[in-house]
């Protein structure tokens, strides 16, 4: 079923009703390839989209541990929990992720995205960015287009290099270097 997700997630959603043919097409592969996934599998696929990942865990499984580490999987990064509807669905949704050739693996920063977050925010503030919330937005200047798509271009640039790190660094590596502290 995960490999099911990650191929739908491969292209654009079709829109219903559009009438294009694009849009039928890409229903006509979608239904193709649900159908292609065999009897048992199109079975549980339709059965797993609304049950939660609690209910699922104890008909299949015994061991709690086992139960708990999944179902800390399915709604880790959302705001569901065990028995939320559609749990299933994410911890599908999350098998589908890849790091290094290893399916299902995926990066959280240490201390949440919240973390994420704050650091953007640092970073920002440094550079004399004042970021304000709550608070309504006049008018947007374009004074500094130039300056502003350099700026951009140099992020881009950064976010390249770091991807490239990221693809020559062996997992083992990466995961001490993302566990150190910044």
């Amino acid at each position: 079923m995960a490999r099911f997700f990650r191929s739908a997630y491969q292209h654009s959603p079709p829109r219903i009703g559009s009438g294009k043919k694009k849009d039928i097409l890409g229903l006509m592969t979608l239904g193709w390839s649900l159908r292609s996934m065999g009897n048992e599998d199109m079975s549980d696929m339709l059965k797993f989209i609304a049950i939660n990942i609690y209910d699922l865990l104890h008909e299949y499984f015994d061991d709690e541990f086992i139960k708990g580490s999944v179902a800390i999987d399915a709604v880790l990064g959302n705001h569901l929990g065990p028995r939320s509807n559609n749990s299933v669905i994410t911890y599908l949704h999350q098998l589908t992720g890849t790091i290094d050739g290893v399916q299902g693996a995926y990066a959280i920063p240490k201390g949440g995205m919240g973390s994420y977050a704050e650091a953007l925010k640092r970073s920002a503030e440094k550079q004399g960015v004042k970021i304000m919330v709550d608070s309504s937005v006049r008018e947007i200047r374009l004074e500094h287009l130039e300056k502003l798509v350099a700026s951009f271009l140099r992020m881009v640039m950064k976010l390249m290099q770091m991807l490239w790190f990221l693809e020559l660094t062996q997992k083992a590596h990466l995961c001490v270097w993302l566990d150190q502290e910044t």
